[in-house]
C-alpha cells in the first residue's frame, strides 16, 4: 500500500495505479482472512503474541523495499515489543499449566 500511494499525484487513477491498489487491498484482505481462520483453531493467547512478528517483518521490509534506515533505537524498540509480548504469552501459558 505504501508503494502504491507513493506514486506521484499526476499518476493517480491510471490503470497501473488501480491495479497496484487492487493487489495491495487483495493482499491485505487475504491477511485478514488468514487471521480469522487462524483464530478458529488457535487460542487467542497464542495467536496474538505471534502477530508481534509483524514488527520484525516491517522493520526489514521497510529497509529492503523503501531504503529506510534501521537504527539501534528501532531495533531496540522492536525487541522490547517482541519481548514484552513473549512475556505475556509465557505468563498466560504458565497460568494454564497451574490451573490444570
Amino acid at each position: 500500500m505504501k508503494h502504491t500511494m507513493s506514486i506521484a499525484a499526476t499518476e493517480l487513477f491510471t490503470l497501473s495505479f488501480v491495479v497496484q491498489l487492487t493487489l495491495a487491498l487483495a493482499t491485505y484482505t487475504i491477511g485478514v482472512a488468514n487471521w480469522v481462520l487462524a483464530l478458529r483453531v488457535v487460542k487467542l493467547s497464542v495467536a496474538y503474541p505471534l502477530s508481534s512478528l509483524n514488527y520484525v517483518g516491517i522493520l526489514f521490509g521497510s529497509y529492503y523495499f523503501f531504503n529506510e534506515t534501521i537504527t539501534f533505537t528501532r531495533i531496540l524498540g522492536v525487541l522490547l515489543i517482541f519481548t514484552g509480548v513473549l512475556f505475556v504469552a509465557l505468563s498466560q501459558s504458565g497460568r494454564q499449566l497451574i490451573s490444570k
